[in-house]
């Protein structure tokens, strides 16, 4: 199961001077009663945090697929370093799309993870679209499903996750071919896109002149303010079904998880975790500072 929480308003929040009172999500309030390993399993599920960047991308492509079409349809790429949640936001703008739209198919996640050439680009979105390519089919012909079949579902955005598969590619041919069909997917459709990518990936598409002129990039940072963190730590306390207040949103805590994760995101998440599932085991029901310490593995015997 997947909880959605939002970081307080303006991302930040003070820290503590006394412990405050228990706040659960009340999706995670009823869950206090259950086993230890009902509630483990419960802590290793995944759950978005609605940071105030991840907030901002959300209504970026809300504009991008709400807007009417255009001849010069918008672009957008997100960029950040691996483990930043490049990807956890795709997921969660895809289904904001599908739940708004009474899960009609007007918007289209591509992973391109491992798709080093156009032929697997459009096959990859011939999957999503419910009709397989054949491998008899030629590029064109792929390219004539995916133009017709992306028309039909009223495709009003199409996402475009791991697009650094397709950029480290030793095959610059191949990869111009690839920028090549997103443009005329662009032009034919005037459909928007937004691509998630890692490293140098928005650096060759600003090496296209058509391109460039249509994608504006958005950077996701690592997480390198221990204030800015602060809030993110209070919200996914709310999300913990654990029986006392952890007061994880303290700065001397902000700090340690990010000298311990890197600043990466990903890393910091998993800590919580680990934290969490110790603070079950030891019978603590709280995350201590010690568990953060040792928060780099789960205990070592498996409870689910």
């Amino acid at each position: 199961m997947s909880f959605e929480q939002t970081v307080p308003e303006g991302g930040t929040c003070e820290p503590d001077a006394e412990p405050a009172p228990r706040i659960l999500l009340p999706a995670i309030a009823g869950l206090i009663g259950l086993s230890d390993a009902e509630r483990a399993l419960e802590i290793t599920a995944d759950r978005t945090i609605l940071y105030p960047a991840m907030v901002k991308l959300r209504e970026r492509a809300r504009w991008m697929g709400r807007q009417a079409r255009t001849a010069r349809a918008p672009g957008l790429m997100v960029s950040s370093n691996p483990g930043n949640g490049k990807s956890s936001l795709a997921l969660y703008i895809e289904r904001q799309f599908k739940i708004e739209s009474g899960n009609e198919l007007n918007t289209v996640l591509i992973s391109l993870a491992g798709a080093e050439n156009a032929r697997a680009v459009y096959g990859r979105i011939l999957v999503q679209l419910g009709s397989p390519a054949r491998v008899s089919h030629r590029l064109s012909d792929r390219e004539f499903l995916v133009i017709r079949l992306l028309r039909e579902a009223n495709c009003k955005l199409i996402l475009l996750d791991e697009m650094q598969d397709v950029g480290d590619s030793d095959n610059e041919r191949e990869r111009k071919r690839v920028l090549r069909c997103i443009k005329h997917l662009m032009n034919t459709l005037q459909l928007p896109v937004m691509v998630f990518g890692t490293g140098s990936t928005a650096d060759w598409f600003k090496g296209d002149p058509h391109l460039r002129a249509r994608f504006s990039t958005v950077e996701l940072p690592q997480w390198t303010d221990p204030v800015v963190l602060l809030g993110f730590l209070k919200a996914y306390e709310q999300a913990l079904p654990l029986r006392n207040p952890s007061d994880l949103a303290q700065l001397n805590v902000a700090r340690r998880l990010i000298q311990l994760s890197g600043g990466v995101l990903d890393n910091i998440v998993a800590r919580i975790k680990n934290a969490a599932l110790l603070a079950i085991v030891e019978k603590t029901e709280r995350i201590t500072p010690d568990m953060i310490e040792r928060g780099e593995f789960r205990p070592d015997k498996c409870f689910l």
